[in-house]
């Protein structure tokens, strides 16, 4: 998959981005090429609001969600985390 916006190429390193839900874990096994940090970051992001947009409704107290990118050798590259609460 090529992130949204950005030019690819063959020879660009892959990212995978896992996105959590509280505890629930959504792994990514099919990676995205990015050809910058700035990418990964982006992408992580949009993916995060996405998430956030499809999931979180009105009558929720507290919620945590999270993209991690890691690339290829499973280090780390981002940490997007999103915290939604509201008072009772």
């Amino acid at each position: 998959m090529i992130a949204p916006g950005a030019i690819s190429r063959a020879a660009d390193p892959i990212y995978f981005f896992d996105a959590y839900d509280g505890d629930r874990l959504f792994a990514d096994s099919e990676g995205t090429r990015c050809h910058s940090l700035e990418v990964v970051r982006e992408e992580a992001t949009r993916i995060l609001l996405e998430i956030a947009h499809d999931n979180i409704s009105g009558t929720e107290l507290s919620r945590t969600l999270m993209v991690v990118a890691r690339d290829a050798d499973q280090a780390i590259s981002a940490e997007i985390r999103l915290t939604f609460s509201q008072a009772k």
